[in-house]
């Protein structure tokens, strides 16, 4: 899916500015006015390529297009409804809801009436591409009452502070888009969880035009789609060492100083992310509720037992008070410490976080929000268990009713 979608640059492979500041209306002109360039880019390139796949129908020989084509004309995965599901993608009823969401970041700008036929055209084919190439770490709600909005969920990747966190994106495509890119707000609940993304919820990445780029890492309106904004958020914002996504700070990385810098930025992640969570178990967004409860049953006790393994690796275990016969000379030596993974040189890193250097102020912090978390954890897993057994025993009934019918 990296691929096929195409990734936009965040802000740290900007040379024309090291203000951390900029993400705003200057960095904004400068996107519109390259994009309108749009230059051969990675994805046009890829749009002529094809690769051999077994078909539903056993023809060995079925080529499938691997990116969507030109505006105008249709996709071999809308066309043919044969194709095998990993190339289908998702359907895209699942992705529907009735009506938007009153608590939506962008619910009040609404313009519909400013909407023409050409754009509605634009809106459904994004539609399809989302649901044809999200990856399985996003998750996508889409409203047909109001097209101009959608809200996303990307799961924090594996071995980062962002690690199996659900993080919301509100989206919102205006009366002028594809002509301009989608806007975004990012769920932050007031902190700065990574350089990227604000505390005001402002996303900074050159896809958007919110920070400087050239070429094909600015919005093309033929070429870039909503899939590349999320798959660049998910492949290169939600990073392990997000420390080094600030601007200039990519030089000091293999040093002392960038890698003590790195170290404490994400432990400071680490637990913003924790409070997220918590945030976002009491209160889901609106249309969210099943994907919250499900995700933390299923994957709230690896966060926990991971959290367990920070909080108490290295530290020495408390000597029992057992009696002894006087020492005499000189104490021996303390054990050495233990290795970490990967050899003398090596750092075992869990959630982003390095197990060995990780700061005692990080352990005390995290040895506060764990209970709560484990409690919330408890309660949505139970939750969960009672609606799968619900549902079925709904199921067998019905199956016992028809059966009885027959």
């Amino acid at each position: 899916w990296v691929a096929r979608s195409g990734l936009s640059r965040p802000r740290r492979f900007s040379s024309s500015s090291r203000d951390p500041h900029r993400c705003g209306s200057r960095a904004r002109g400068e996107g519109r006015r390259s994009a309108m360039g749009c230059g051969m880019s990675f994805q046009t390139k890829r749009e002529l390529e094809t690769i051999t796949r077994p078909s539903s129908t056993g023809d060995p020989n079925r080529r499938v297009r691997l990116t969507s084509r030109s505006d105008e004309e249709e996709s071999d995965q809308e066309a043919d409804p044969n194709l095998p599901r990993e190339v289908l993608g998702r359907d895209l009823a699942s992705m529907m809801r009735e009506t938007a969401p009153k608590d939506h970041q962008y619910y009040a700008q609404e313009d519909r009436q400013t909407f023409k036929p050409s754009w509605s055209k634009r809106i459904q084919r994004e539609w399809r591409i989302l649901a044809r190439g999200l990856p399985d770490d996003i998750h996508l709600r889409l409203y047909p009452d109001r097209m101009d909005i959608m809200r996303a969920a990307i799961v924090g990747p594996k071995n980062t502070p962002y690690a199996d966190a659900l993080l919301f994106f509100d989206i919102h495509l205006s009366a002028n888009y594809p002509l301009v890119p989608p806007s975004l707000k990012f769920w932050s609940f007031g902190e700065r969880l990574n350089p990227n993304l604000y505390e005001s919820g402002v996303v900074c990445l050159s896809l958007l035009g919110t920070w400087s780029g050239s070429g094909t890492e600015v919005w093309c309106p033929r070429k870039s789609t909503v899939l590349q904004v999320l798959v660049s958020i998910l492949g290169l914002v939600l990073v392990e060492e997000p420390y080094f996504n600030e601007p200039g700070f990519e030089k000091t990385r293999g040093t002392l100083q960038g890698e003590v810098q790195a170290r404490q930025y994400s432990e400071k992640a680490r637990l913003m992310t924790f409070r997220s969570m918590l945030r976002i178990m009491k209160m889901p967004p609106v249309g969210f509720e099943d994907t919250t409860r499900e995700h933390f049953a299923k994957h709230g006790q690896s966060i926990i037992e991971r959290a367990e393994k920070l909080l108490h690796h290295g530290m020495s275990p408390v000597a029992e008070a057992t009696p002894s016969a006087p020492s005499v000379g000189p104490s021996p030596p303390p054990p050495p410490p233990p290795q970490p993974a990967g050899g003398a040189g090596g750092r075992r890193r869990i959630d982003g976080i390095d197990t060995v250097a990780a700061s005692e102020g990080f352990r005390r912090e995290l040895g506060k929000v764990l209970p709560s978390f484990k409690a919330l954890q408890q309660k949505l897993a139970a939750e969960y268990e009672r609606i799968v057994a619900e549902q079925n025993a709904a199921a067998t009934a019905g199956a016992a009713a028809a059966a009885a019918q027959a």
